[in-house]
């Protein structure tokens, strides 16, 4: 009898270890899951909280902008279409910036 073509147990196990690291390695993309969701609601937050920010900046600007255009009691107020409107202590309102 030829042994070379009898396999051999250390071969065969050889074959079994390299189709589980296979498996393993083709099954890999998975583990992170469950980490990518938490990323998400990590970066929407972090995303609403800096446009929250950027509001408050703005609405700030504005405000300064207001009290040297019409005096320190005057209102920063912005219409639908984005535009900048300071209303004055005596209610009239004066347009002093395009768009946003």
């Amino acid at each position: 009898m030829n042994s070379r073509f009898i396999p051999q147990p250390a071969t065969v196990l050889n074959w079994m270890l390299a189709v589980i690291f296979c498996l393993l390695v083709s099954m890999s993309y998975m583990l992170n899951g469950a980490m990518d969701f938490d990323g998400v609601a990590e970066r929407a937050q972090a995303d609403a909280m800096e446009e929250a920010h950027r509001a408050e900046r703005l609405l700030q600007a504005a405000q300064a902008a207001c009290a040297d255009m019409r005096g320190p009691q005057a209102e920063a107020r912005f219409t639908e279409d984005g535009k900048l409107v300071c209303i004055g202590r005596r209610g009239k309102p004066m347009q002093i910036a395009g768009g946003v």
